[in-house]
């Protein structure tokens, strides 16, 4: 899988199986929100549209 990281660099992405295996189990039913969360801030450089409102 390829990502694009800040300021437009490419990156590959690679998952180890078990991994690969269970991301459509948590991805199934989605339609929108994101996957992981973290408690740490997003830094103001961010897009507003990849920041997620607190619920």
């Amino acid at each position: 899988m390829v990502v694009t990281r800040k300021g437009g660099a490419r990156k590959v992405i690679a998952w180890q199986i078990g991994t690969a295996r269970m991301l459509p189990r948590l991805l199934t039913g989605r339609e929108s929100g994101p996957v992981f969360l973290t408690d740490r801030k997003a830094r103001p450089s961010v897009a507003s549209d990849d920041v997620d409102s607190p619920s």
